[in-house]
């Protein structure tokens, strides 16, 4: 949240990187109170920009993506990386869910860094 405070402008979108169970933490949050699904498209060859901006602007509920050919080739991400958009008036409240279940809900959830083997107990 630093960052969107130093930002000159307000976004109508933020969209975020991670891996599965990072992502799935977002969606989470997002359902928390509400229930529901958060449901999500894929083109495969492009389309993240559309799934990930324009689909949370219109909806106002995040969207999960696989990232196009388009991001892998310009952004260089992971190969296990999916994103996420998320409005960006939902963006506190998502922040605020996250810190919320990472003090009271008893679900892990390994760092990116941490792969397989040992758990970090």
């Amino acid at each position: 949240m630093l960052l969107c405070k130093k930002f000159p402008l307000q976004p109508d979108e933020v969209v975020g990187y991670g891996n599965a169970a990072q992502i799935m933490r977002i969606v989470n949050v997002y359902l928390y109170d509400k229930g529901g699904r958060v449901e999500f498209s894929v083109f495969g060859d492009a389309g993240l920009c559309s799934d990930t901006v324009v689909l949370p602007m219109l909806s106002a509920i995040p969207q999960v993506a696989i990232r196009s050919n388009g991001d892998r080739i310009w952004s260089l991400p992971s190969l296990t990386d999916i994103a996420c958009g998320i409005p960006y008036s939902l963006l506190n409240w998502i922040m605020e869910g996250i810190d919320f279940t990472e003090r009271n809900v008893p679900v892990t959830y390994l760092h990116a860094g941490l792969g397989c083997g040992n758990p970090p107990w």
